[in-house]
């Protein structure tokens, strides 16, 4: 992997941030500046070389900066790879007609993720998790418009806090599929971290030669154009995947399905890492590239798991304070409230409330009643504490 090792010389004299980080966004700068122009046919459908990378771990890591360096170089190669940053529905959908492929910087995931979750951004998420699939074609309509995406291949490098899964990562990540389409990767700070600011690049000359190698590669790839066949390299997959997946056909130890979609990933990485050693080598699957390809997928799964494993107990606890408060609130007010005030008095959305107040029902703990009045229906809900038997 010629490139990604001049890549990573490049980077390491300009940050402190893990030589992984480095790694994993030297791919992804292959994959984006492959696009949609190159794809192994899988048979149910093309597979494009379109990566989901998000770097994560505490404050010090330089995973903001490691995600920076590969939009540098693109934006050099082309100034319409690099995709806006502007995630209101209409926005994103707009220019993904226009332009299917590219790659996005989400410098804070869960920022983002929130901001994809407003009531104005409704089925962006799932958007999205369809461009990783590398449908046809995606058709979204708007009020006033339809948008029709055709074979897109959208590479994102993310970074993000810990913080973040444990406060705001919900099941529904998980279970949906969302999480499972991405490679999380986390590493420990070099224990020669030179700081903020690294003061002394070397010769200037020097490294404006290593950036305009850098970027004539990305250039290259991003004009090359074609099929990756099958070759050697497959039956390397099909024989590990044989292994993996027995191991992991457990859905409670693998409760994000991560394992699923392990192929497809390795692939996707597989074909980045063949784009890092020239047009040359992006022929078919070389079996060295896939194998390298299952050591990349493997240590993001291992990291995949442990914030799975996060997510889902934190999740939940959070459920169970819900519950907790609910029936707190409703025993405050009385042992009966009607459910409008409930919205007040918990501070929540119908939407956020009502899968809680439909589990207290089932429990037993709550009983819903409709009430006519003058005003129209009423729904109320009553304790029924455990003693009232």
């Amino acid at each position: 992997m010629a490139f990604v090792k001049a890549y990573e010389d490049y980077c390491s004299a300009r940050t402190d941030a893990p030589v992984l980080f480095h790694r994993y966004a030297a791919v992804a700068a292959c994959c984006a500046a492959l696009g949609n122009r190159v794809y192994f046919d899988a048979g149910w459908e093309r597979v494009y070389p379109a990566i989901w990378v998000c770097f994560y771990g505490g404050s010090g890591l330089r995973k903001t900066t490691a995600t920076g360096f590969p939009i540098s170089l693109l934006n050099e190669v082309d100034e319409t790879l690099p995709l806006p940053q502007d995630f209101t529905r209409e926005a994103l959908y707009s220019q993904l007609s226009e332009r299917p492929s590219g790659i996005m910087r989400w410098s804070e995931m869960g920022a983002v993720l929130k901001a994809l979750r407003r009531d104005y951004n409704a089925g962006t998420i799932e958007t999205i998790t369809q461009f990783w699939d590398s449908e046809p074609t995606v058709t979204r309509r708007t009020m006033g418009q339809t948008y029709r995406i055709h074979r897109p291949a959208v590479t994102i490098l993310a970074a993000a806090k810990p913080i973040w899964f444990i406060q705001d990562a919900q099941r529904e990540d998980v279970r949906g599929g969302f999480i499972s389409r991405w490679l999380f990767v986390t590493a420990k700070r070099p224990e020669n971290s030179f700081g903020h600011f690294m003061h002394d690049v070397g010769d200037r000359s020097v490294a404006a030669h290593q950036r305009a190698s850098l970027v004539q590669h990305l250039r290259q790839l991003s004009e090359y154009e074609g099929e990756i066949s099958a070759g050697a390299g497959i039956e390397v997959l099909e024989r590990w995947l044989v292994k993996f997946e027995q191991a992991w056909q457990n859905e409670n130890a693998d409760p994000a399905d991560l394992s699923q979609r392990a192929g497809t990933q390795i692939v996707k990485l597989a074909i980045g890492i063949m784009a890092s050693r020239g047009t040359a080598e992006l022929g078919e699957l070389h079996p060295k590239a896939v194998e390298q390809a299952i050591q990349m997928y493997s240590y993001a799964f291992d990291c995949a798991r442990d914030l799975v494993g996060q997510i889902m107990s934190n999740d939940r606890d959070r459920d169970r304070e819900a519950l907790d408060r609910v029936v707190s609130v409703v025993r405050a007010g009385g042992g009966t409230m009607k459910q409008r005030d409930l919205l007040r008095a918990t501070k929540m959305t119908l939407r956020s409330l009502e899968p809680y107040l439909q589990t207290l029902v089932a429990a037993g703990r709550l009983q819903k009643r409709a009430e006519k009045t003058a005003g129209g229906p009423s729904i109320q809900y009553v304790l029924q504490e455990e003693d009232e038997e």
